[in-house]
């Protein structure tokens, strides 16, 4: 549990979340007391710094404790799921406020969340790091359930580790602050990083739900030496981002790429009638949306001028923080009084609600209403469910005609394969197949499990042996295999042979350069009309991408039943 501050007062060394701290003094100072065990060295000889930053003494009764099996270590937790780390030989609960679910699965499927999860010593524990609360739940659960999909289809197949088969189990942490931390307390991001690096000791991480998460997870991680895997983080800034230390990939493409697409669907809304239309851009306050909106800035012209100029009044930017209590009703205001005729949102699921929802409701019945062209962010169920109530409504403002977007990846054989797993095993799951992030957490925890597969008997797991392993199965001109079931049995005489192969993923080709960047397709998608009477809308590809490999835009924008946009 984290360390808490009361009248002024640390009771330094309170049971961390791996119950291996004794209290060991009183002391009245900052929440934050130490980055290494040096630190320490006033607070007493056997003084160590916790995960938590807090100096606290070992113990090894009671508690956590020394350990020799996972087993006792539940045992001793009440029957919650807990490991006996395999280094440091001292128990670890696993679960707390913001790591709250456990999951492995059988060879038979059978998906298992109690103590059974993790009682074999020889389970391996990797770590989930996304959003589990507020807007964007839903495409944090969806990522989740892509890592069991994973999970599932490995242990139906499995593959030797170390020579032997192991158990993989996953401990899903949120990223998220549904409301602020008081007192300048670490956010849940860092302190979900801290709990799987740091108290759990896990190799592999993916995560985080955003780049902003990413972003701040990404020291914590690759710190410990474990290897951070992101499935949605399109931030350009993360690049070159100097706490990768070689442990870092992403399988979304970087925004100075999705911005290409997006700038043309910017200037066709701007050529379509009426003429003069103004241009408002809502940009996340984080390293997303201000990455996807320096690159707007940086290379769109509009109405004749660069945006980035001060005197174009056909321009306005407005950006809103990335702060779940945060009130939007203020650039609502604004939006409406400006009146544009294309609104560029580069955000996240919370602007559906925030901004779309209400400039819709309060938007002048007299005045023509607005084209929104979106990235990846808002490409989820909450947008559909939006579109949906005004399709059924009397009369309609056909919201679904003026919504458009772009997100990284474009639909292929592999992809959809996934999508028709991935619903076949999570029935309820609504769009998440095709949820931005979903196919990329699908194609982390492939990397990760092919990775682990590399490591020779005997060998520790560690995430550089990971990413050893990540860079062998990923040789561009070797031998096709693709994520999935039947992938696994191609790929698995190669690995029991020593050769290197070419995985190929759901969200893209998985050709990682020495940045750990894979450069991908950029979809253009729009919103077709409902199957059936009283169906909900859904995404569709409309034709026109982005060519990772030509460095153009190509095809045809096409939105059948009722699309428009152009050509």
């Amino acid at each position: 549990m984290t360390s808490k501050i009361r009248s002024g007062i640390l009771l330094a060394g309170v049971l961390a979340a791996s119950g291996l701290w004794a209290c060991s003094l009183i002391v009245t100072r900052g929440d934050t007391q130490c980055a290494t065990d040096g630190d320490c060295a006033g607070f007493g000889a056997q003084s160590k710094c916790t995960p938590e930053k807090v100096c606290a003494t070992p113990t090894t009764d009671g508690g956590g404790g020394a350990c020799t099996t996972n087993k006792e270590c539940i045992d001793r937790e009440g029957g919650v799921p807990a490991i006996c780390r395999k280094d440091t030989k001292v128990c670890v609960r696993l679960t707390n406020e913001d790591c709250s679910r456990v999951l492995s699965v059988t060879a038979q499927g059978e998906l298992l969340t109690d103590r059974r999860a993790v009682e074999n010593d020889d389970t391996i524990v990797l770590g989930s790091l996304t959003s589990l609360l507020g807007a964007n739940q839903p495409k944090g659960e969806a990522r989740v359930n892509a890592f069991e999909l994973a999970l599932q289809e490995f242990a139906a197949r499995p593959i030797p580790i170390g020579g032997r088969t192991r158990p993989i189990a996953v401990l899903s942490c949120n990223d998220i602050d549904v409301t602020p931390p008081a007192g300048g307390a670490d956010p849940a991001v860092v302190r979900s990083a801290r709990h799987l690096v740091s108290s759990v000791g896990v190799p592999a991480v993916i995560g985080g739900g955003n780049s902003g998460t990413t972003t701040a997870a990404l020291k914590e991680v690759t710190a410990k030496g474990a290897v951070l895997i992101a499935p949605s983080a399109t931030s350009p800034a993360l690049t070159s981002n100097p706490d990768k230390m070689g442990l870092f990939f992403r399988t979304a493409p970087s925004d100075a790429l999705q911005a290409i697409p997006l700038i043309q669907l910017i200037n066709e809304a701007e050529a379509a009638p009426p003429a003069g239309k103004k241009l408002l851009v809502f940009s996340k306050g984080d390293s997303y949306g201000q990455g996807l909106r320096d690159q707007l800035v940086d290379k769109l012209t509009y109405a004749g001028k660069k945006i980035s100029d001060p005197s174009n009044t056909a321009y306005k930017g407005l950006e809103y923080k990335a702060d779940a209590a945060f009130d939007f009703s203020p650039l609502v205001q604004q939006a409406l009084q400006f009146e544009p005729g294309i609104i560029v949102i580069a955000g996240t699921n919370e602007t559906v609600d925030g901004l779309v929802k209400p400039i819709e409701a309060q938007w002048p019945g007299a005045k023509p209403r607005p084209t929104y062209i979106v990235s990846d962010g808002l490409k989820a169920d909450k947008l559909i469910d939006l579109i949906k109530a005004d399709e059924n409504a009397a009369p309609s403002t056909q919201l679904r005609t003026r919504v458009r977007g772009t997100a990284p990846g474009r639909p292929n054989a592999i992809t959809d394969t996934f999508a028709i797993r991935y619903t076949s095993r999570f029935a309820q799951a609504g769009s998440g197949a095709t949820t931005f992030g979903t196919a990329g957490a699908y194609d982390a925890a492939y990397l990760i499990l092919w990775g682990l597969g590399t490591v020779a008997p005997d060998a520790p797991i560690s995430g550089q042996g990971i990413v050893a392993g990540i860079r062998r199965i990923t040789k561009t001109g070797k031998t096709a295999v693709d994520v999935g079931p039947n992938g696994i049995d191609v790929g698995k005489p190669l690995l029991a042979s020593g050769s290197e192969f070419d995985l190929n993923g759901a969200s893209s080709p998985l050709e990682f350069d020495e940045a750990g960047e894979s450069p991908a397709d950029i979809e253009v998608w729009c919103v077709q009309k409902a199957a059936t009477t009283g169906g909900a809308p859904s995404y569709f590809t409309t034709g026109r991408y982005y060519n990772a490999q030509t460095k153009t835009v190509v095809g045809t924008y096409n939105c059948p039943t009722g699309g428009d946009g152009g050509t």
